[in-house]
């Protein structure tokens, strides 16, 4: 089944902010669940203090070095949120005119720069052959 695109003349910007896994300790809180509850709404109410919109939260896997053994997997969570941007804040990403005029001309394709690749710092490029 199609869906139809659904035009908006809005456009987000958004921020990703590590959710909280420790929560200090408060007068009147006595469970660890009370606290994280109440680290998570202040920084919800800090976020939308400056307009952000809580959007959802993910967890992430991610490798960390431990010691001379290697790597360790962890998770971090991280909550998503968004705001929309203003056109005469941004003025390029203004929405564009929903039907062009029947004689406008297209305009020239621009030609696509390829360059070397270059290598992540710390990696070593290892021979084809390897």
């Amino acid at each position: 089944m199609k869906h139809a695109a659904f035009p908006s003349d809005v456009a987000y910007e958004y921020e990703a902010v590590p959710a909280p896994t420790k929560a200090e300790r408060r007068p009147g809180l006595k469970t660890d669940g009370e606290r994280l509850a109440f680290a998570l709404s202040e920084i919800l109410n800090i976020m939308a203090e400056d307009g952000w919109d809580y959007i959802r939260s993910d967890t992430f896997s991610t490798e960390s070095w431990t010691d001379v053994t290697g790597t360790a997997e962890k998770s971090q969570t991280i909550l998503i949120f968004r705001r929309p941007l203003t056109y005469e804040a941004v003025p390029e990403i203004a929405p564009a005119p929903r039907a062009a005029a029947p004689n406008t001309p297209k305009p020239e394709a621009k030609p696509l720069l390829l360059t070397e690749p270059t290598l992540a710092p710390g990696t070593v490029n290892l021979p084809s052959d390897w």
